[in-house]
């Protein structure tokens, strides 16, 4: 069995999440920095590997005065714990394009097991004749399990931003050669 070792294509690639913003819209991040890889054997994905880092001062929400909020002590507190991490500890197969993937996920001092579903797309060859392949992996934590405590009250009563966040990553790989 070889072992297949693949890069990502940040192009595609997207590590990000959504939560709730004054309890009725969703408000969407992502981060543009980061590191990611994957490695699997003879396509069989159930004994791969799945590990991403984010540099958390990367956040992005395309509004500024949030994402500064969100790297200060309140949130991310990103001069303290500059990267969230995952790692996979196991990848189990639901059908063809359905896996579950069971990881590590550290933010600030915290690290709790959670599990991401993940759509399969599959492989495809690019207009160049490179291998790709898609998968998106969504899963959802509670973000004050990870030291993030603040919110505030809306003149209406309702709160700001939700305490249930959804990570959502969205990845392209191409295998690289041996």
């Amino acid at each position: 069995m070889s072992v297949v070792k693949c890069t990502t294509d940040p192009a595609h690639t997207r590590i990000g999440f959504r939560a709730k913003h004054m309890m009725f819209t969703d408000i969407y991040g992502k981060f543009t920095k980061y590191e990611m890889s994957i490695e699997f054997a003879d396509e069989h994905f159930e004994s791969g590997k799945f590990f991403f880092k984010a540099d958390v001062a990367s956040i992005s929400t395309s509004e500024e005065k949030r994402d500064a909020h969100l790297r200060h002590s309140d949130f991310f507190d990103v001069e303290k714990y500059p990267y969230l991490t995952f790692s996979s500890t196991a990848i189990k197969k639901i059908s063809d394009d359905r896996y579950i993937v069971t990881g590590d996920l550290t933010i600030k001092d915290v690290t709790q097991s959670i599990d991401l579903d993940v759509e399969y797309i599959g492989w495809r060859l690019d207009p160049w004749n490179n291998e790709l392949a898609a998968a998106k992996l969504t899963g959802k934590i509670n973000r004050k399990d990870f030291g993030m405590l603040w919110n505030a009250e809306s003149e209406t009563g309702g709160l700001f931003v939700s305490d249930e966040v959804w990570l959502e990553v969205q990845v392209v790989i191409k295998k690289i050669d041996a």
